[in-house]
């Protein structure tokens, strides 16, 4: 599957300029305070530049303050370079300058607009919400990632005022290519992830979850994962436990599937099957679900290792 910036690269190739076009209709510069004149703008600009574009911005704040008749324009204006691309013959990278940043449910509604509704291939998000608007299980990489070949997100941020986890990345750091490195900036999440052969990082787990046991590092995100891959539980979640010898052991809690029935011994036989022997519990407890969450709607791991804990004397 194509990135996105390897989509980029071959426009770039294509019409030989780094050009990006920012398509903002500020009312001032317009014939009149009209989604029809910041459309018309627009378009103008768009058939004048499409040859040397690398790539248009169109800001959606200049369309949405111009009502429903602005987000129509926005929408003409983004299918215009679709035409645009078709008559030269090269795609041409439409990122949708919105800064949008939220969680949940409101940011799946935020990316199907963007990339279902809209026809974007890219769209700047705001990361001040914090790791979860922005993180690997955020709805915009969830609905931009499935749904569409070049959707991807860019992160913004102020100079002066950098949010927590957003550091610049230091020259020479591993996994850069060689040559030119430009400033960039990087996301310091603490999340461990793993990196296939095309370049897509797939989430494993948060670093300070980690569990260390008897010299290996596990993360209980892939405990959980087998135990799902069972059908034998309905929920579960896993952590570590302080352990003389091991170094941490791992625990799970796990609720009875929807039939009701969980035999603990049947599923420790199935994690001894399907995990390495440093993977597989140290300890199964039963709970009737559901289990707590988060506010993010996550179970709630630091509260349930807690309480565990604390109930066991560890």
């Amino acid at each position: 599957m194509e990135t996105f910036f390897t989509f980029l690269e071959r426009r770039v190739d294509d019409c030989s300029s780094l050009l990006c076009v920012g398509l903002d209709p500020h009312v001032d510069d317009l014939a009149s305070p009209t989604a029809a004149a910041a459309q018309e703008f627009c378009l103008r600009l768009i058939h004048s530049t499409s040859a040397y574009a690398a790539a248009f911005k169109p800001n959606a704040a200049f369309f949405e303050t111009l009502g429903p008749e602005g987000w129509l324009a926005l929408k003409t204006v983004i299918d215009a370079i679709r035409a645009e691309s078709v008559r030269l013959g090269s795609r041409i990278p439409v990122i949708l300058d919105a800064k949008r940043g939220d969680i949940a449910s409101t940011a799946e509604a935020y990316a199907r607009s963007a990339f279902d509704v809209l026809g974007a291939d890219a769209i700047t998000l705001s990361p001040y919400l914090g790791r979860d608007a922005i993180g690997f299980q955020n709805m915009f990489l969830i609905a931009g990632g499935a749904s569409f070949l070049y959707a991807w997100v860019f992160l913004l941020f102020t100079k002066n005022v950098p949010p927590l986890g957003l550091k610049p990345l230091p020259v020479g750091v591993g996994g850069r290519e060689i040559g030119l490195q430009l400033p960039e900036i990087a996301v310091f999440s603490g999340d461990t992830v793993r990196r296939d052969e095309d370049g897509f990082l797939y989430f494993i787990g948060r670093r300070d979850e980690m569990m260390k046991t008897s010299g290996y590092r596990v993360s209980p995100t892939e405990v959980e994962e087998i135990l799902y891959e069972t059908k034998r539980v309905g929920e579960c979640v896993a952590f570590g436990v302080e352990h003389a010898t091991l170094g941490q052991a791992i625990q799970v809690i796990v609720t009875p599937p929807a039939d009701g029935s969980l035999e603990v011994e049947a599923l420790l036989a199935e994690c001894r099957a399907r995990m390495p022997a440093y993977m597989v519990p140290a300890g199964i407890e039963v709970r009737q679900g559901p289990l707590p969450r988060n506010p993010n709607g996550k179970i709630d791991r630091k509260t349930l290792s807690t309480e565990w804990i604390e109930a066991h004397g560890h």
